[in-house]
């Protein structure tokens, strides 16, 4: 950009020392900001993966409503965790995508519903076929509003007549994800691990964290 617009051309080593120094004048920022992460109440986990030097890596992410803090690890598991520093130290709600890495930590732990929603839209839109998950992305939408009535009425917890109501809503809808992907019969003399498929994977994920998923709600 100097270059083209302002004909001052800068050369790769001034670049790398502007970064360098910019990094350590952040330093202070960034260690109050983990410090505020590690004693929140509730915590948002995330990674991706993303391409360094021709490599691949992975951007940690915690955040809460205030804070942001993005990490490069060299792992996306529970090594990348821990060279964050953050969930290691944290003792409240920890809110994920259910990656199993997260599991290993003593937390309260919470599934991400943006993350279920991705996937039942995935299912809806290329097997409509998948009746329940439309009905299970319904009732998520509908506890969350349901969530919302209840605190704009005065309500810190969730009153147990929608409770009991929306649990048993759950368990049919699911019951009926097992009806439409039954597993089929393992082949004589096969062996390892039978292959569910990713629908039926995200069925026994959501029976398995039904208190992690509803979280949220209660």
């Amino acid at each position: 950009i100097f270059s083209a617009i302002l004909n001052l051309p800068i050369s790769k080593g001034t670049i790398v020392t502007m970064v360098s120094r910019c990094a350590k004048k952040t330093e202070p920022l960034l260690r109050s900001i983990k410090a505020r992460l590690i004693n929140a109440p509730i915590l948002n986990l995330d990674e991706t993966g993303t391409r360094v030097e021709g490599k691949l890596g992975w951007v940690h992410c915690a955040c809460t409503t205030k804070y942001t803090l993005l990490e490069l690890c060299s792992k996306r598991g529970f090594v990348g965790m821990e060279e964050m520093g953050v969930l290691p130290n944290f003792k409240g709600i920890a809110q994920h995508d259910c990656w199993k890495s997260y599991w290993e930590y003593d937390v309260k732990h919470a599934v991400c519903n943006s993350h279920i929603l991705r996937e039942l839209n995935g299912i809806t839109e290329n097997y409509p076929e998948q009746g329940w998950a439309g009905n299970f992305k319904a009732l998520l939408k509908t506890m969350k509003a349901t969530k919302d009535i209840l605190i704009f009425n005065g309500e810190t917890e969730a009153l147990k007549y929608y409770v009991d109501l929306y649990e048993r809503q759950y368990d049919e809808i699911i019951k009926k994800g097992y009806e439409k992907n039954p597993l089929k019969p393992k082949e004589p003399g096969k062996r390892g691990v039978q292959k569910k498929g990713k629908i039926r994977a995200l069925i026994e994920r959501l029976e398995n964290y039904k208190a992690e998923v509803c979280l949220f709600f209660r």
